[in-house]
């Protein structure tokens, strides 16, 4: 069986933007280490960069997935989907810390204790 030609191409740039993502991310994980934030370095290790617009592209690519009755492709777009949705959840959450407690006392919290 043959994929739909246009889902592929959406499912080759999606994995393209995550190995972007992914390499970015790692960047900023080994920053952090070496400035002594390791709370930072770890949770930067799982987290892939500009959430929102991925999630925008993932429920693009579901969305087609289906109009092109490819319903194991929808499948596995809907699980990253989840997965994108938890990064930009917890993105979120460091936000409303720093701003509750201070980018100083943020930054002291996320040294290694």
């Amino acid at each position: 069986m043959k994929g739909n030609d246009q889902v592929i191409a959406v499912l080759n740039q999606l994995l393209a933007d995550e190995l972007t993502d992914i390499s970015q991310y790692r960047v900023h994980s080994e920053m952090c280490a070496n400035w002594g934030y390791e709370k930072l370095h770890k949770a930067s290790e799982h987290q892939a960069a500009d959430e929102l617009a991925a999630i925008q592209a993932y429920n693009t690519a579901i969305r087609l997935a289906q109009e092109a009755d490819d319903q194991a492709a929808a499948h596995l777009l809907r699980k990253i989907l989840l997965m994108e949705e938890d990064h930009v959840e917890w993105a979120e959450q460091q936000s409303t810390q720093i701003e509750q407690m201070g980018l100083a006392n943020y930054l002291a919290n996320q040294a290694a204790s």
